[in-house]
């Protein structure tokens, strides 16, 4: 049962990023061959398994009850959406961290394996920041605010 927990978790944080949508096809069945689940346009394709079991551990059982757990999470948004959940300010802004601590938290990971120590990936990181910092468009207003 802990390991199948360990997996939903690791599941949950993969469905952080959109999942897999149909690609722009004759639809074919080839095209078709490697989708698990649909709930209209969106798929759970076999890669997104793989994404979540790289060692292919799951069994059959826990590949059924990931699958039933995708749908009915998908659905669940589908209300959320109707309801105008998704579109809430506040929902929104959560989302938006929620995403920024997985995408950073993977930062993290790749960051420490490709450096020794920890003061060497935080110079990298910075120098990375700054080097961003220049091409990209940056505002700062906190006056704005009331």
């Amino acid at each position: 049962m802990m390991r199948f927990l360990i997996f939903f978790i690791l599941f949950a944080a993969a469905c952080g990023k959109p999942a897999s949508t149909p690609p722009a096809s004759n639809g074919t069945v080839a095209d078709e061959a490697d989708v698990i689940a649909r709930v209209d346009d969106r798929v759970l394709r076999v890669g997104d398994l793989r994404a979540i079991d790289p060692a292919g551990t799951l069994t059959a059982d826990e590949i059924s009850s990931v699958t039933e757990n995708w749908v009915e999470k998908e659905l669940l948004m589908k209300v959320a959406g109707e309801r105008g959940v998704l579109t809430d300010t506040t929902v929104q802004w959560r989302v938006d961290q929620a995403r920024s601590e997985i995408v950073l938290g993977a930062l993290g990971e790749v960051l420490r394996r490709e450096t020794s120590a920890e003061t060497e990936a935080k110079s990298l990181l910075r120098k990375e920041v700054e080097a961003m910092r220049k091409k990209s468009r940056v505002e700062s207003n906190p006056w704005r605010v009331k």
